[in-house]
């Protein structure tokens, strides 16, 4: 019942500032809700406002705001998600990945970035966003990747360099 109310709330005029002043609400739930009813809107205003709530102190909010930009992917907002990568809620973690996937060409030099240098849970999504995104420019990196410590890493290094057909390591004589 409320799932439903709150996709309503995206077809009555005037409720994109009505939720936006909502989501700063005291209240973790109704932040959370607002946040849910956000995500049916496509409009610059409703993203900045989703985007303020990856700030949110409640875990529940931010991974809502997450899981709402997965819809609403935005290349303005990819130095904003980084961060998120090494969040230390897998779930949360896992959200940015997706969102930095979808968001495309455009996160890829920060998803190299954190693949080189990033905690060991930051690497490993950074790593499968490379390997889903089939982005040939990816194929240096995630060749390096292969050696890295972590066998998820290196996992994903091998799922995205097969998917790009580069799954044939040769070697010198």
């Amino acid at each position: 019942m409320a799932e439903a109310a709150a996709l309503a709330l995206a077809l009555q005029p005037g409720a994109l500032p009505a939720l936006t002043c909502l989501a700063g609400d005291p209240s973790p739930d109704r932040r959370w809700w607002a946040v849910r009813a956000l995500a049916s809107f496509h409009e610059d205003a409703a993203i900045r406002a989703i985007a303020s709530a990856l700030g949110d102190p409640d875990l529940s909010v931010r991974q809502c705001a997450l899981r709402a930009l997965v819809e609403n992917p935005s290349a303005e907002l990819a130095p904003a998600l980084v961060p998120r990568l090494a969040d230390p809620d897998p779930i949360s973690a896992r959200l940015a990945g997706e969102v930095l996937l979808r968001i495309g060409a455009e996160a890829l030099p920060q998803l190299v970035g954190v693949l080189e240098t990033g905690t060991p849970p930051a690497r490993i999504e950074a790593a499968r966003a490379l390997a889903l995104m089939n982005d040939e420019r990816a194929i240096g990196p995630l060749y390096r990747a292969l050696s890295d410590e972590s066998a998820m890493v290196c996992h994903w290094a091998e799922e995205g360099l097969e998917r790009m057909g580069q799954n044939y390591l040769f070697f010198a004589p």
